[in-house]
């Protein structure tokens, strides 16, 4: 399903919009099951939503981390943010700057205990 995107030349994929409904779906469907990933690709999916004012737990962000490793490897993951913060031009902040940092800062520890489970 997804094997047209890898032929794209960058080397790094942001997946925005990568997120739980999403994969959980395809891996139902059996979707992810024959994904490889060409040599040297890296994929970035959205793993903290601007959707939404509550703070991903990093126990949920490692999970998430975890589950696409377990489907391309460990080091072709990093992780990223499903979208933009500042999706719209306005004068106030769509989601407030310090719910933002702590979503920053839950995906920074979420990616610390996934590296230790994944590279220990």
């Amino acid at each position: 399903m997804f094997s047209w995107v890898w032929d794209v030349p960058p080397e790094i994929e942001y997946c925005s919009k990568l997120n739980d409904i999403l994969v959980s779906s395809c891996v139902i469907a059996g979707l992810w099951e024959d994904l490889k990933l060409p040599d040297g690709k890296i994929i970035i999916p959205g793993v903290i939503t601007h959707a939404s004012v509550l703070v991903e737990h990093p126990e949920l962000i490692c999970q998430r981390l975890v589950r696409f490793a377990n489907l391309v490897g460990r080091e072709n993951v990093m992780a990223g943010g499903d979208c933009g913060f500042g999706t719209q031009a306005m004068a106030e902040p769509e989601v407030h700057p310090t719910i933002v940092w702590a979503k920053f800062q839950a995906m920074a520890d979420g990616a610390r205990i996934a590296s230790a489970k994944l590279w220990s």
